[in-house]
């Protein structure tokens, strides 16, 4: 070896590249959304906030102007905060029930929708204290970093308004990308399709190590959405017959089953295959029409395939 070298890396540019990695803005949201899972918060509320401006003829137009993500979780000293917001977290500082890999959702996350982070946290480990964490990527050149600044009493109120007096953390991102971003109504309808399906285990109760989740986009609740529709399979109900089979229920194809993935027998997955009604038969039989029926089950193109959960979230949406 003759030498080592040490070339220039350029910040400002890595989250300018952030800002372009294709997320969709709803995507973003349940990623970062997904920190307070992983945080072991029971209450989660994200909101996307849009003002009328006017200008020129016509009606007002909606802007977006900011989101937010609030929850009840443990929260974060300033060490945590240093690691939140490092370009590639230390993995050491992420349990075994996260979906965390490489420390850059939270920042690449962020950057895809503003240009301005604000975390504003309240740690379970120091309840008298309240940090408030600024990354503002305009004001970064060729050094990268972030400013802790005293929280304002809109970010106490913020924070309060879920986690009360308890500890969490609340994520605000500004300054937003307005030439990139779709209407605000269309990021919410599409926040309130993922959601339920993405989160279903936690919003049902039903994962082992953590509390029933409760998730707000906007103040509404969330409901839990299962795509195989087990919870309406009769209980007497036989497998799949193609012979017999009528097309106006669900129909197990493979009840749920254990599968070894390693030779040690430490590592498993579960795999379920279910049969939604066919909407054809449906709308002959009036129980609802063709479309209700699509609708109702999610039945349509990008919807079949493999829906793939790990640590009790969805990773995969219809894989093929």
């Amino acid at each position: 070896m003759l030498e080592t070298r040490h070339p220039e890396w350029n910040p400002i540019h890595l989250l300018h590249a952030f800002q372009r990695v294709g997320y969709h803005p709803e995507t973003a949201l349940l990623d970062i959304a997904d920190n307070s899972v992983s945080a072991q918060a029971t209450n989660v509320a994200i909101s996307v906030e849009a003002e009328n401006q006017k200008g020129g003829r016509g009606r007002p137009k909606a802007i977006l102007k900011s989101f937010t993500i609030v929850d009840n979780g443990f929260g974060m000293d300033v060490v945590g905060l240093d690691n939140a917001l490092s370009l590639g977290s230390s993995p050491q500082a992420y349990h075994e029930y996260t979906l965390s890999k490489f420390g850059m959702g939270l920042k690449s996350a962020a950057a895809s929708l503003g240009r301005r982070l604000e975390i504003i946290t309240r740690p379970k480990t120091e309840l008298s204290k309240v940090y408030k964490a600024v990354l503002d990527s305009e004001k970064i050149s060729s050094e990268y970093f972030y400013n802790l600044v005293d929280p304002t009493s809109d970010d106490l109120a913020l924070l309060t308004s879920v986690a009360g007096k308890g500890s969490g953390t609340a994520i605000r991102i500004t300054e937003l990308l307005q030439e990139s971003l779709p209407r605000a109504s269309e990021i919410i309808e599409k926040l309130n399709q993922r959601a339920g399906l993405i989160y279903y285990y936690y919003l049902q109760g039903l994962v082992p190590y953590a509390g029933k989740l409760s998730l707000t986009i906007n103040g509404e609740e969330v409901k839990p959405f299962d795509p195989l529709f087990v919870a309406a399979i009769d209980a007497a109900s036989s497998d799949l017959n193609e012979n017999t089979w009528d097309g106006l229920e669900t129909k197990w194809i493979q009840q749920p089953q254990k599968i070894q993935l390693d030779t040690k027998g430490s590592t498993f997955a579960e795999v379920t295959i279910t049969q939604l009604p066919h909407p054809p038969s449906v709308g002959r039989v009036g129980q609802m029409t063709q479309a209700e029926c699509r609708e109702h089950y999610m039945i349509g193109a990008g919807n079949y395939g493999f829906f793939v959960y790990r640590n009790h979230r969805l990773i995969s949406w219809a894989d093929s």
